[in-house]
């Protein structure tokens, strides 16, 4: 999840692509197995980066659909990380 300044979310999707086409993902059978039942090519479909108000869209796509847990990996500078730990947190107090 990425919130604010740095490079931007498009460059760090752009990252996170380039990663999956090296075939990191590939790498671990079982985790291209999870890809392929969703219809992913690659873990950078799995990237939610942008405003507040776009995280939180994504965020409540994955509890609609029925998720019970997620893993978030907070990236950006400290400050973009805290921000992005008080939107997680306003989410979770939201139910």
């Amino acid at each position: 999840m990425y919130l604010g300044g740095g490079p931007g979310p498009q460059a760090l999707v752009d990252q996170v692509r380039t990663a999956a086409r090296a075939g990191l993902d590939s790498a671990f059978p079982a985790y291209r197995a999870i890809l392929d039942r969703q219809g992913l090519s690659g873990v950078h479909e799995t990237v939610v980066a942008g405003t507040a108000e776009v995280v939180e869209r994504a965020l409540r796509r994955y509890a609609d659909a029925g998720a019970t847990e997620l893993v978030v990996s907070l990236i950006g500078d400290p400050g973009e990380r805290a921000r992005g730990l008080d939107v997680l947190t306003a989410l979770r107090s939201a139910g």
